[in-house]
């Protein structure tokens, strides 16, 4: 790749929620080999300085996702045969990211949890965990005094070696990488690892960064509900569908590619 300085100002975290997307579509699994590669990771480069953030770039893909949600808009409202057959043909062909990754028994689990809350509203109390979508100033302001508070858990998650289930354990005690800091901090991990010539290390980085994201982008689609609701059903998915594995491993060597 090319030598030269990439001017970047911070990374934006991600606002990418499950939007169009019919819930029922990744009961499929054949579909997980259609999961493309974030545009957000397009831009990244080996030179770029620690103190920096990397803007992620994603307008493209959210215009294209929003330009399909209207057009699915309209075909609801029509509710032809015509329109059902093209909702359809939406369903098959959508590409799938990080962000859009979502399954049925997260509506039905939380239809039923919201109709148990409103039959008793004494016991509603807001305790959920949130994984806050933020803007770049905030992000940054936060940014340093999280990882003076987690840098040792940062590194020791970092180093699971693809160990799942260590890995899903490790997150589901330690919610407080369940954050856009930790996965901004990942990220830039990442490109200093290679830079310094530690491409095994790097590699580990990377998976264990894509797993957390892809974890914090589907608790992000699931408003309303817990972030740790993500977890187990993030990693089940994994463990139970050999298209689901081939894809994320696609995914990661796509990113790794970026990286070097």
């Amino acid at each position: 790749r090319s030598s030269r300085k990439i001017a970047v100002d911070a990374v934006r975290p991600s606002t990418t929620s499950c939007t169009g997307l019919s819930m029922g579509s990744l009961t499929n699994y054949s579909k997980w080999d259609r999961i493309e590669l974030s545009d957000d990771e397009d831009n990244f480069h080996p030179n770029i300085d620690n103190n920096l953030m990397i803007r992620l770039q994603r307008e493209k893909r959210q215009q294209r996702e929003a330009e399909d949600e209207e057009k699915r808009k309209k075909l609801e409202e029509d509710n032809s045969e015509a329109a059902k057959a093209e909702l359809d043909r939406m369903d098959r062909t959508k590409k799938l990211n990080v962000g859009n990754i979502c399954t049925d028994k997260f509506v039905s689990t939380h239809e039923k949890s919201t109709a148990s809350e409103s039959a008793n509203p004494s016991k509603k109390k807001d305790t959920k965990l949130q994984v806050a979508a933020s803007n770049e100033e905030t992000f940054v302001e936060g940014y340093e005094e999280f990882l003076q508070e987690h840098r040792p858990l940062l590194i020791e998650y970092a180093a699971i070696d693809e160990q799942d289930e260590k890995s899903e354990q490790f997150i589901l005690t330690n919610t407080q990488l369940l954050s856009e800091h930790a996965t901004g901090f990942y990220l830039l991990h990442c490109i200093n690892l290679q830079v310094e010539g530690k491409t095994r290390q790097m590699r580990k980085t990377a998976r264990q960064y894509l797993l957390l994201t892809y974890v914090c982008d589907l608790a992000k689609s699931m408003p309303g509900r817990d972030a740790r609701d993500a977890i187990r059903p993030l990693f089940r998915k994994m463990a139970s569908s050999d298209e689901s594995r081939e894809a994320f491993s696609d995914h990661l060597a796509k990113y790794i590619a970026h990286v070097k």
